[in-house]
């Protein structure tokens, strides 16, 4: 398995679809169930639902409340899930909405798909729909100072029931809790070497074994996700799925 880099420029920036009141999204702060209008392909898999997870990802046909915890071992993760941004989080917001195919979010990514050939160049990439997801995670009340922290960032998943992506903005993030402590960005690279950093990124097939995560997961260098980028704009990033690999 691997992760392929793609080299794409989205027009939108630094700036996330639009979320909230403005998008007329849902909102919740704990486990959203979502059922799609038709199957969902992941890793070989066909799914039906999706739990979105206050903790930062989503779960597959499994409606059960998840946490970090649930991912911990990164070699023996047993839920199919996509992870924007995984940590144990004492406040959230999540805003999330399903759209149909002639939605502004569906027809920009079609039309990505139409400019760079990233996908089935035979077949047009025409998104049924898309489900847009965005987490506003707080960290207060456990910092030395007692400041609010703040994590923003958008999962948009998209399919046309053959082919699907998924597309990972992050547009604020300012800490991750080491042991209920809340550590910013400023902070991190001070920690000793001993201290394990829990917060990953990436995907999980469910199977036990297969994954991939992105290089900032478990590491120091978290927060470069900020900056980082396999579509050259910093903070953005684009996979999409074969059955047994994601690039």
């Amino acid at each position: 398995m691997k992760l392929v880099i793609l080299t794409i420029c989205f027009k939108f920036g630094h700036t996330l679809f639009a979320y909230g009141t403005e998008a007329r999204d849902t909102d919740a702060n704990d486990i959203a169930h979502i059922n799609f209008t038709s199957d969902f392909p992941f890793y070989g898999g066909k799914y039906t639902s999706v739990a979105i997870q206050r903790d930062g990802f989503v779960v597959f046909n499994n409606p059960l409340v998840k946490s970090a915890d649930d991912l911990r071992d990164v070699n023996n993760v047993t839920i199919a899930s996509i992870c924007p941004w995984v940590l144990p989080v004492t406040k959230v917001i999540m805003y999330y909405r399903l759209t149909e195919a002639e939605d502004e979010v569906c027809t920009y990514l079609a039309g990505v798909s139409r400019d760079h050939l990233f996908l089935d160049v035979d077949t047009p990439f025409n998104p049924r729909y898309a489900l847009v997801v965005t987490w506003i995670a707080y960290g207060s009340g456990l910092s030395d100072d007692g400041s609010t922290k703040k994590n923003v960032f958008q999962l948009v998943i998209a399919t046309d029931t053959v082919q699907s992506l998924a597309v990972m903005w992050y547009e604020q993030m300012e800490w991750i809790s080491i042991k209920d402590v809340i550590v910013g960005t400023e902070d991190v690279q001070k920690l000793p070497e001993d201290v394990h950093i829990g917060t990953i990124a990436g995907f999980f097939k469910g199977d036990g074994q297969t994954h991939e995560l992105l290089p900032i997961s478990m590491s120091k260098n978290v927060f470069s996700i900020m900056k980082d980028t396999n579509v050259d704009v910093p903070g953005q990033y684009i996979f999409s799925y074969t059955e047994q690999e994601v690039v």
